[in-house]
């Protein structure tokens, strides 16, 4: 016989591991303390650019299959899109370089002639980095050992730091593996990037909440945890701004916060330390009004670069040394790497800048062996967030994941 089962923090996460529970059968109650579900994947009506933005820039691949599962589930598989482009263009600033990502065994072939590779790059060297990476349990710096080559700095560091949030010294060289082995080199299909015909609140959220509601679930906004009660097996209460709610025996608690906000809540669960920031940047184009796009720069301020309809939208990854820069020294600074890259002509328009402080955890190897796994010593109580050990880095797949594996320990504590 199952009890309820409390779901804190509306994130993707906790909308997971919801949607896992009410279709089985066993009705939740996710309680988000904000105004709306979601977390950082979500869409908003901006006032200055008047019109729906994302709060931040997310691509889902053809790999991930926990996302395209979840959208199956909610019945939004239709609210994605494959993005129209073959390969990723790469525009290096420092000496306007071009050049195309490419995947599978036909681009691997064509390799030695194709004009559009790396420049100053064989496969011999791609070949022997993967190797490295595949055996490395240090940084991507350790792992690599060369950052001082083409390579490295044309390829290897903008992929890990738009991969991971997180400088190539300080990442974990096995969590870019992990992306790797089932994206890039799994071929073309594995790679394919998609984006939300409309918004990542339209995608991720909204149809999660009707169909959450649909079968009795229950969502319930500005419900903030601010305290819990435990014993030593398990927790005892929840502690919400308008009162307490008492556990029964029944009764389970799945977190679905980040590790900062759990750690404050409840003392011993190990955590990673640490976070890092993003920040998006959102441009007025309307000269471009085209399908949806996504190029990366080198040695520029940014990332990736996503173009869609009228507005273009660029990515600063590891940007901790950058959120506290100007609006309008960031946003021209920005603008002029990416009009440039793209062939922009026109003085910058409108923008939004959105500040992500504690975007990611930062994805360390020692913070790799602090991620915790979904259960905890209190029995009642587990952990879902794409921090917890899903043997992924921070991305939406690995919320997706952990909140379903977080639903499973929930229903099979109920068997025993």
């Amino acid at each position: 016989m199952s009890g309820r089962v409390y779901i804190i923090g509306g994130g993707l996460s906790g909308l997971s591991a919801a949607l896992c529970l009410v279709r089985r059968g066993v009705i939740p109650i996710v309680c988000e303390a904000g105004g709306q579900a979601g977390g950082r994947c979500r869409s908003y009506r901006d006032p200055v650019l008047r019109r729906a933005l994302n709060n931040g820039s997310h691509l889902v691949l053809g790999a991930n299959r926990e996302v395209f599962s979840y959208l199956r589930l909610c019945g939004a598989e239709h609210t994605l899109r494959a993005v129209p482009q073959k390969g990723i263009p790469f525009y290096d600033l420092t000496d306007d370089c071009q050049w195309t990502l490419r995947v599978g065994l036909g681009a691997a072939l064509a390799w030695p002639f194709d004009r559009r590779r790396i420049p100053g790059v064989g496969l011999g060297a791609i070949l022997g980095d993967l190797y490295r990476l595949r055996r490395a349990t240090g940084t991507v710096s350790q792992a690599l050992g060369d950052v001082d080559g083409p390579l490295f700095r044309r390829f290897w560091l903008p992929l890990c730091v738009a991969i991971l949030n997180t400088h190539p010294d300080r990442a974990a060289a096995a969590l870019l593996w992990a992306v790797l082995e089932r994206t890039l080199l799994k071929g073309s299909g594995a790679s394919r990037l998609f984006l939300p015909v409309r918004g990542l609140s339209e995608t991720f959220v909204d149809p999660a909440l009707v169909a959450i509601r649909r079968l009795r679930g229950e969502v319930r906004l500005h419900t903030r945890l601010r305290a819990v009660s435990h014993g030593p097996t398990g927790l005892e209460s929840l502690k919400f701004r308008r009162g307490a709610v008492r556990l029964d025996v029944q009764d389970r608690v799945i977190f679905a916060l980040p590790p900062y906000a759990v750690k404050h809540l409840v003392v011993g669960i190990d955590a990673p330390e640490g976070d890092r920031a993003i920040v998006n940047v959102h441009f007025d184009t309307p000269a471009y009004g085209g399908e949806a796009h996504v190029c990366a720069i080198v040695g520029g301020m940014g990332e990736w670069v996503f173009s869609q309809g009228d507005t273009t939208s660029v990515t600063l990854s590891d940007a901790d040394a950058r959120i506290g820069m100007e609006d309008s020294d960031l946003a021209g600074r920005v603008w002029t790497n990416v009009a440039r890259a793209q062939n922009i002509s026109g003085s910058m328009g409108r923008y939004r800048i959105v500040r992500e402080k504690r975007a990611t955890f930062l994805q360390s190897p020692q913070n790799e062996r602090r991620r915790p796994g979904v259960t905890t010593p209190l029995g009642n109580l587990f952990l879902a967030g794409d921090w917890t050990n899903t043997g992924l880095p921070a991305t939406i797949e690995g919320a997706l994941l952990s909140g379903r594996w977080a639903a499973e320990a929930v229903l099979r504590s109920f068997e025993r």
